[in-house]
């Protein structure tokens, strides 16, 4: 068997909590995508690494037991009690982490959820990633299938109206939703203007064709994610999620 595929039974199988576990249905594919990625960089086992949104800590654990040294940030309205996790609002603090401390930062399904100038807390991860650094990015994709098949329908794809309607001046729940999905051109603007050189893009299909049977949810989505599926094998960039992998000063590849 696959080692990451194992990797990923093995945090499935110790998940007690329902919700805990349709959330690690939902995501593992994405999980495997990324722990693949992180695999080809070859990092030493001693690598840091920084799990920025790590809550629920199903990649943090992955990679930990990978033997790499993971620290964490987490926000107040997911809090996480653990040793190696910091609770901060990267968009208005400063990470508590001194300067080129870590190997790579992982930044993934978090981009979409924040609301102010990206830049602001890109230039903290510059901060603190060593000058040969990686960072990766994945944030689902504005211009996916799953995102132009529900406008031709008159449909809007962004969060429902109800919550809108509940929030207030300086309401943290607006951090559950999706605030901003970009495109991939979008993203490619973003890292330049961060200053960070990106090494390699990619369109992929985080979320598989049955999941919403899985956890239980509608067969008719299912059906439209299998027909979405199919298109994006032939059309990449119609894919549900964006993949960027960057640095600076040295390239890297995977």
């Amino acid at each position: 068997m696959d080692k990451l595929i194992h990797l990923l039974n093995s945090i499935k199988s110790e998940i007690q909590d329902p919700y805990e576990l349709a959330y690690f249905i939902r995501h593992r594919y994405r999980y495997h995508y990324i722990l693949k990625k992180i695999d080809h960089l070859n990092l030493p086992k001693n690598a840091r690494i920084l799990d920025v949104g790590c809550y629920p800590l199903h990649m943090f654990t992955m990679m930990s037991r990978q033997g790499f040294a993971v620290c964490g940030i987490s926000s107040k309205h997911e809090p996480v009690h653990h040793t190696s996790i910091k609770t901060v609002n990267i968009e208005s603090g400063k990470m508590p982490f001194r300067n080129k401390f870590f190997d790579l930062i992982l930044f993934s399904e978090v981009m979409e959820h924040l609301v102010i100038n990206p830049l602001v807390y890109l230039s903290e991860f510059r901060r603190v990633l060593k000058k040969n650094g990686r960072l990766i990015v994945t944030t689902p994709n504005a211009a996916g299938l799953h995102k132009i098949f529900p406008l031709l329908f008159g449909r809007s794809t962004y969060f429902p109206l109800e919550d809108l309607y509940k929030t207030g001046f300086k309401d943290d729940t607006i951090y559950y939703r999706h605030n901003r999905e970009y495109t991939m051109s979008e993203l490619h603007e973003i890292m330049n203007k961060a200053k960070f050189k990106i090494i390699n893009n990619y369109f992929f299909e985080a979320y598989q064709s049955y999941r919403h049977v899985e956890v239980g949810g509608q067969p008719v989505r299912a059906v439209f994610r299998l027909f979405s599926w199919y298109v994006a094998k032939v059309i990449p960039r119609l894919r549900d999620t964006l993949y960027i992998g960057a640095g600076y000063e040295e390239p890297w590849t995977n």
